[in-house]
């Protein structure tokens, strides 16, 4: 209904075109509808109160934003629902709400949520931001109601009777002007048409046009009979209706039409009036409720009759897309007329919590909500499963099996309620007689012949014959599932195994051979007439005439019980099993799907075709509607995940379990309808008016906890301090936070208000994880310790159809660095690194390169060494050797005595000379003590000797030093050569040896008393001092020579030590 009213307790009437906003509007109804057409006339109720979390059970107001959320006025706040919980805001977290009791909620056509409180506030909520639009200056209790907003002016109507309005553009709180009509009273109303003219009512009920700042009032040649104008609304087309105390009229733009319906009686007093979508005009006239089409009355709300009278201030009504009507008052509740005219008022039965009625409303996915005074907030949609009442109460009692006859007769075995019959329009409840277990009817089959087979009782086989039961004999016990195939014989399925009797002996059943002794649970007939039995060992059998093929799934360990099957005319065979999923068997090759691969549950205890292409799975997690070539998809390996749908409580299930361990337990009727049994009874489904929801879920980001501490992502002002360090972009949905390891938990939500509890998600953190994350219908996700840079997290949802909103919601974080986590310090840290690595790598290469020339320069001083070594051992101890030969061989010859001698001689001197070789090149004797003590030792026993006095002036603890063995060995061998000159040239009676030794250098001096020499002369002498001096060179020392004729010769050798 369009009209505004402006009474103190008016319900919030949000008009049809303010509510489907214009962009969802033309994108989305049809398809809206198309979803929502079912039966109707049966219902589902679901009650929120302060229990459930709202701030307060007296719900005042409803609206939806474009966003998607529901939000609720209540007496104690403001509530905004997604379908899961409640954030409540109020003056004390949201200072622009001037009251906590909100009156009235408007959402015009910019998508601004309008809260009009007690105290006769305005405030605005737009792009996230509350702002204080106006404060109240009226009193208590006034209703502000939303009149226009097609243009570009919002237009609010107050409670005195003036209109307020402003330029949209204008800045939040800012540009109001107020129009005031001739006079002012509460009890006028006011509507646009579709035209942008705004319709004024007065409260002495006559109408008046607004011209621009102008109230110009209806002229008397205007076509309206009555004098007082009751209601108003507008049509579709934006076409103005008006009721008045004579007729109902319509503006054809110029002047009021009369359309009066030409069956009715006169005058035609009109208190109410709304238009329907197939063009159905219903109104409340002469006291009587009642719909026109085409100018006349086509039907009557009887049982309404003279309700709806007196004050009709606070009632109000809704379009039900079938060409029916919701009517709501405060104090006469919630009706449902449906376009046949049958009602239905809503009260405890249906769930319904009360008769105040504040508000009703319908959101952009079809679903009903309607506000009560101390009710809370009820939702209100069309059942998609209708449940059956054998009973006549509300059926408690366990339903196991279920069937129907070709005569449309339904048959439903139940625990405790017996064999339930639906014929007639009418149940009836049979006992089958039978021991402990009377009321008990586990399995119920018709055969063609038009008998009733049923395990009733203890599970005995009975059958129904002439309106009565007889127990089978001999008796079958156990039975768990029964069959009649097409050729007229009858398959029993028991705890003992499979019995058969054919369609010329029909009660005389014998244990089917080749079965053996397995419990078989279901039985299904494919389309050759073959027979497939599913044992309680996961064996699959298949009976064709007198062959019995076994099949056995290997991907378990674990057998599972075959529950349910279905044999289909393409050889595929389904089985549904306890634990083990769905298996389809095909070309002798199972396929198992299960929880993993997307089914709810993986306990599928019924199975049903539906003709168009799907499977319908009962199972006890609800009932999965799949489509066979999505499973044969994944079969395939195609896809990784099977979509589906599940219906559940939300959608009339009674119970999530549906009843298994005996079949049928679901059936297929004549009409397409499917039946499935649950632990709550037995409901019904027609597949074909079961549509998808075509509406993909908005996704919102609604917070995100940083280190535990809360960040609203969807409002601007909030009372809670933003965390330290972090700064947040609304606009931008950009937040960054300080530098360090932080905690982050994201919050978000899926806004479908059709089983919200079903809505499901993907998301994924960009620059954290590789791929989407499957988060089923958890709804929020915690990142640890992330280390600086930037993310952008992104989620996404698909309502209960699976129907997804691929491009959901995207929010970019950005951690900032240490000043060690930045670019320009990691290039600085990166080139000292390589400066250091670098100088490392030179180091290592220019020490190993001294290394090698150290290794290089000892192996050619060792080289060097054994060259002397071996000139030595040949100039020395081979010329030795060789004289001593020569002189063997002379003394065969002659004076052998003397050559004996001489050889003699010859070998001491080799031996002293391989003394010298030895000491020279033993490393324990490179030491300056071994130096002195063996040049001094020598010097001595050579000189005496040769008959020459040896003096020794050498340090008696010479200082401790270390004196390499080239170095020794030269040394010695200038002291050698010096002392041979001596005895060869010098002619000298006492030789002098003199060595002194500092930590700084090494001088030793050779001095004689022979006869001396003025010039070196030009012999071997001269070779020997030139040796020398060579010698000592090579050390990097010096030998100096000092002679005198007839005065002797002074030999100076000085060798500074190495530093260190």
């Amino acid at each position: 209904m369009n009209q505004r009213r402006n009474n103190r307790a008016a319900p919030a009437l949000i008009p049809a075109g303010i509510v489907r906003f214009v962009a969802l509007t033309l994108m989305l109804v049809a398809a809206l509808r198309a979803w929502g057409a079912g039966a109707g006339g049966d219902y589902l109720t679901d009650v929120w109160t302060a229990d459930e979390g709202l701030p307060d059970s007296s719900v005042t107001a409803i609206a939806q934003t474009p966003d998607g959320y529901l939000w609720v006025g209540t007496y104690n706040g403001l509530a905004r629902f997604d379908g899961m919980r409640f954030v409540t805001f109020d003056p004390a977290n949201t200072p622009a709400l001037a009251h906590a009791r909100v009156r009235k909620l408007s959402v015009d056509n910019q998508g601004t949520l309008w809260i009009n409180t007690l105290d006769g506030s305005m405030t605005s909520l737009r792009q996230g931001t509350f702002t204080r639009e106006w404060t109240g200056a009226e009193g208590l209790d006034p209703d502000v109601t939303l009149v226009s907003s097609s243009s570009n002016q919002v237009t609010f109507l107050l409670h005195r009777g003036s209109l307020r309005r402003k330029t949209q553009s204008d800045p939040a709180g800012t540009g109001w002007e107020d129009l005031n009509p001739p006079s002012r009273s509460v009890g006028t109303l006011c509507v646009e048409d579709g035209a942008g003219t705004i319709w004024y009512r007065g409260a002495d009920k006559h109408l008046w046009r607004v011209t621009g700042k102008d109230f110009e009032p209806l002229p008397q040649i205007s076509g309206l009979v009555g004098s007082q104008v009751n209601c108003m609304a507008t049509d579709s087309r934006g076409r103005l209706w008006i009721g008045t105390d004579k007729e109902i009229a319509m503006w054809d733009g110029t002047q009021f039409q009369t359309i009066i319906p030409t069956n009715a009686e006169l005058p035609v007093d009109v208190a109410f009036l709304s238009v329907a979508e197939d063009g159905g005009l219903w109104a409340v006239a002469n006291g009587r409720v009642r719909k026109a089409m085409d100018r006349r009355w086509i039907l009557e709300a009887e049982s309404l009759k003279n309700v709806f009278t007196g004050n009709l201030s606070r009632m109000g009504a809704r379009k039900d897309h079938h060409g029916g009507v919701w009517l709501y008052d405060y104090g006469r509740g919630l009706s449902h007329i449906a376009d046949d005219g049958q009602v239905r008022q809503f009260g405890p039965q249906e769930g319904f919590p009360g008769e105040r009625v504040n508000c009703f409303f319908e959101d952009h996915e079809g679903n009903w909500w309607a506000g009560l005074d101390a009710g809370g907030l009820v939702r209100i949609r069309e059942r998609r499963f209708q449940t059956i009442d054998t009973s006549g109460q509300v059926p408690t009692k366990p339903a196991k099996s279920v069937c129907e006859e070709t005569n449309g007769t339904l048959w439903i075995g139940t625990l405790g309620d017996g064999l339930a019959r639906w014929q007639a329009g009418a149940f009836t409840n049979l006992m089958v007689p039978g021991g402990t277990g009377k009321g008990f009817a586990f399995c119920v089959y018709p055969d063609a012949a038009g008998r009733l087979w049923v395990s009733a009782g203890d599970e005995d086989l009975f059958v129904r014959e002439h309106d009565g039961f007889k127990r089978v004999l001999p008796v079958v016990h156990g039975v768990k599932a029964i069959l009649a195939d097409k050729a007229g014989g009858i398959w029993v399925g028991t705890k003992s195994g499979l019995y058969f009797a054919n369609s010329e002996s029909s009660t005389d059943f014998k244990l089917y051979e080749g079965i053996g002794r397995n419990e078989v649970r279901a039985l299904s007939e494919d389309g050759h007439g073959s027979l497939w039995a599913g044992a309680e060992d996961g064996t699959l059998f298949h009976i064709t005439g007198d062959t019995i093929a076994t099949f056995h799934p290997t991907d378990s360990k674990v057998p599972q019980a075959i529950w349910s099957l279905l044999a289909e005319d393409d050889d595929t065979v389904w089985a549904g099993t306890f634990r083990g999923g769905l298996l389809r068997f095909r070309d002798g090759k199972f396929t198992r799907f299960s929880i993993n691969e997307g089914l709810p549950d993986n306990i599928i205890c019924q199975i049903l075709p539906d003709g168009a292409g799907n499977l319908w799975l009962g199972s006890h997690q609800g009932i999965f509607r799949v489509a066979k070539s999505a499973l044969n998809d994944f079969a395939r390996g195609e896809i990784k995940s099977v979509p589906g749908t599940v219906f559940g409580r939300s959608d009339g299930l009674p119970s999530l379990e549906c009843s298994g361990g005996y079949q049928p337990a679901a059936w297929r009727g004549q009409d397409g309808r499917l039946w499935f049994t649950t632990v709550k009874g037995a409901v019904s489904v027609k597949p074909e008016e079961i549509r998808p929801n075509p509406l993909p879920p908005p996704v919102v980001i609604e917070d995100i906890l940083i280190d535990g501490k809360s960040l609203d992502t969807t409002t601007k002002a909030q009372e809670k301090p933003v965390p330290t360090g972090t700064v947040y972009d609304h606009d931008k949905k950009f937040l960054e936070v300080s530098p360090g390891k932080h905690q982050f938990e994201f919050r978000y939500t899926g806004l479908s208000l059709v089983s919200s509890d079903r809505v499901q998600f993907r998301y994924r953190l960009e620059g954290a994880d590789a791929n989407w994350v499957e988060a089923g219908t958890r709804r929020s996700v915690q990142y640890n310790l992330l280390p600086a840079g930037t993310y952008q997290f992104r989620v996404i949802a698909c309502n209960s159809d699976r129907i997804w909103n691929e491009t959901g919601c995207t929010l970019t974080l950005k951690i900032l660095p240490y000043f060690y986590e930045t670019l320009w310090f990691r290039v600085l840290a990166g080139l000292v690194a390589g400066g250091l690595v670098a100088g490392a790598v030179w180091y290592s290469v220019t020490r190993r390169l001294h290394r090698k020339l150290e290794q290089l320069a000892r192996q050619q001083a060792v080289e060097r060494e054994r060259a002397r070594i071996a000139k030595d051992i040949h100039d020395d101890l081979g010329a030795n050797l060789t004289l001593i030969a020569v002189l063997g061989d002379l003394a065969k010859q002659e004076k052998a005595a003397e050559r004996i001698e001489k050889m003699a001689s010859t070998a001491r001197q080799a031996v002293k000379s391989l003394d010298e070789i030895v000491w020279a090149v033993n490393p324990r004797n490179d030491t300056l003590a071994h130096l002195i003590d063996y040049t001094g030792q020598f010097a001595v026993d050579y000189l005496r000797a040769a008959g020459v006095r040896c003096l020794l002036d050498v340090p008696e603890q010479p200082p401790e030093r270390g004196v390499p063995s080239n170095v020794r060995h030269n040394v010695f061998l200038v002291v050698k050569e010096a002392l041979q000159n001596i005895v060869k040239h010098a002619h000298a009676t006492e030789v002098w040896l003199r060595i002194h030794a500092t930590n700084d250098d090494l001088k030793i001096i050779v001095e004689d008393n022979g006869c001396g020499f003025a010039h070196v002369p030009a012999n071997a002498l001269a070779d020997g001092l030139r040796n020398m001096h060579q010698r000592m060179n090579e050390l990097g020392g010096k030998c100096q020579i000092q002679s005198r004729v007839g005065a002797g010769t002074e030999i100076i050798v000085e060798l500074p030590w190495p530093p260190g």
